[in-house]
């Protein structure tokens, strides 16, 4: 809390008397106590109201609250409830006025109540991060319990009681979610002050994480692939020649798949001709529910020999489709074990929850992203087309809404990185109409 010395006085029943309102510069105006600091006078800059209230941080946010109107208590009452609610407010404990339930014959809110209204309300929230939500409230163990009831004593020791049971990540999702929740609903029904504050010097640092297949394995990997299933070898081959997201690659189906697409500019389509492309609708990628478009993807060489190749071995409406009828591919994590223990990208680590040592994959779907994502800067592709192949949003950046980047130089970076990456990994073609065995 900052109070200018200046904005202090020496409050007596005759000074408050004196007051005036409405402001003659016609703005709100606080007037605050020399003797009990964070108690003052709120003036009206439109009406006559004069209100005595409270000030101060709780948890590094300002919180104003009100004691009273000046007319509803002499001033020697108000400041004595004044430093009881300051009391409080120095406790970290947030005075709000609450409604009281009973007598409007209203339950208290709960938790899992509240993380309908919430995800209610967020109508753009992901299948993924609708998920999160829902497990968090499940690891926190408190959705039948009144919001009002949950304390920032109980926040902080579940809180570290996660971190041993489930580890750093885990412990810092879930509380994000509760505080998220509590910010959402501490407008809509009277709740304390967010108890998910006292965490604000507890956070875990969380490293990111920065592995990719070095360029001496990508060929052992790309050789690995011809003993596993047709559908799986194609599944992590269109991994790494497109960086696609694991979940959109692995639903995507045959409606997406467009082998004769024409540019709309016609100079574009006399030099290219057809081009090949992959649209995944806005309810199946990341951005989706935000934007509202599809996600269109041109076809490098290499991703539409692998798609053909898998055309002709077809089961279902899947590209890459499952053991099961009519699914698509599963169990990618057992795959990947094998792959990791075959091109030797396996290591002991840590673990977080027990402390023991214990064995690691480094090769993940999301590290063949990031591998996608470094051939493509060494390829010499610009940052904006990158960010187009990925799918990756430009958030806010003003210049972004500027640049269009059109199909035909997309597929021109887009087959810039598959032809680096294809060198690393020893592919030699022949690109007239062969298609590569899965």
């Amino acid at each position: 809390m900052n109070q200018r010395k200046s904005n202090r006085h020496h409050f007596t029943q005759r000074f408050i008397d004196k007051l005036v309102a409405p402001t003659e510069d016609g703005k709100q105006k606080v007037l605050f106590d020399e003797s009990l600091p964070g108690f003052g006078v709120q003036l009206s800059g439109l009406t006559v109201s004069k209100i005595y209230i409270v000030q101060k941080d709780i948890f590094a946010r300002t919180v104003r609250r009100t004691v009273a109107h000046v007319n509803e208590l002499k001033l020697d009452k108000a400041r004595e409830v004044a430093g009881l609610m300051l009391l409080q407010m120095r406790q970290g404990i947030d005075p709000k006025p609450r409604k009281i339930a009973e007598e409007k014959d209203e339950a208290p809110v709960t938790l899992e109540q509240g993380l309908e209204r919430y995800l209610k309300a967020k109508t753009k929230l992901r299948d993924g991060s609708i998920s999160k939500y829902r497990r968090a409230v499940r690891y926190l163990g408190w959705g039948h319990k009144p919001m009002c009831e949950i304390t920032r004593m109980m926040v902080e020791d579940k809180f570290w009681a996660m971190t041993e049971e489930r580890g750093p990540t885990t412990a810092n999702d879930t509380f994000v979610a509760l505080r998220a929740i509590w910010l959402f609903m501490e407008k809509r029904s009277p709740l304390p002050s967010n108890p998910c504050f006292i965490l604000a010097d507890s956070w875990h640092d969380i490293p990111r994480r920065t592995t990719i297949v070095p360029d001496d394995k990508l060929a052992t990997l790309y050789t690995a692939l011809d003993g596993e299933a047709p559908s799986n070898a194609a599944y992590v081959r269109f991994l790494m020649f497109t960086g696609m997201r694991k979940n959109e690659a692995r639903t995507l189906r045959w409606a997406d798949i467009n082998f004769n697409h024409e540019p709309a500019d016609l100079l574009d389509r006399k030099r290219l001709g057809k081009i090949g492309t992959i649209t995944i609708p806005p309810e199946r990628h990341k951005s989706g529910n935000r934007t509202k478009t599809p996600f269109v993807l041109p076809m490098s060489r290499e991703v539409r020999n692998v798609l053909i190749a898998c055309k002709q071995i077809r089961e279902n409406d899947f590209v890459f489709p499952g053991w099961r009828k009519g699914e698509p591919v599963k169990d990618i994590d057992r795959l990947f074990w094998r792959l990791s223990d075959a091109c030797g990208m396996s290591a002991e680590v840590v673990d977080e929850k027990t402390g023991k040592k214990k064995l690691n994959r480094l090769l993940t779907p999301h590290a063949l992203r990031r591998t996608f994502l470094t051939a493509s800067t060494n390829a010499g592709v610009h940052v904006w087309h990158q960010k187009a192949l990925l799918n990756h949003s430009s958030g806010r950046d003003v210049t972004a809404g500027y640049n269009i980047v059109d199909m035909p130089a997309l597929l021109k970076a887009a087959q810039m990185t598959c032809d680096y990456l294809s060198d690393l990994c020893g592919v030699k073609q022949d690109w007239t109409e062969n298609v590569v065995g899965l």
